[in-house]
């Protein structure tokens, strides 16, 4: 499944800190978003099966779930 959708990501989220500036943010596929911000590990299979990620896209969400305060997955 190939998403159209894009949406934009607070790199630091704003109830840790983060704002609104450019470097901030940053533009991610819906299914991407959802992966960095999931927690329950049927959602993150799903969403990485659906992505279906290589190592280096892996390690790009892994750094976006790390600075929302979730595991390494």
């Amino acid at each position: 499944m190939q998403s159209k959708t894009m949406e934009c990501h607070h790199k630091k989220p704003k109830s840790l800190g983060g704002d609104d500036s450019y470097n901030n943010l940053v533009w991610i596929k819906t299914e991407v978003h959802r992966l960095v911000h999931a927690v329950q590990q049927e959602t993150i299979e799903k969403y990485l099966e659906q992505l279906d990620l290589n190592k280096i896209g892996l390690k790009r969400v892994n750094s976006l779930r790390k600075l929302v305060e979730n595991s390494v997955i």
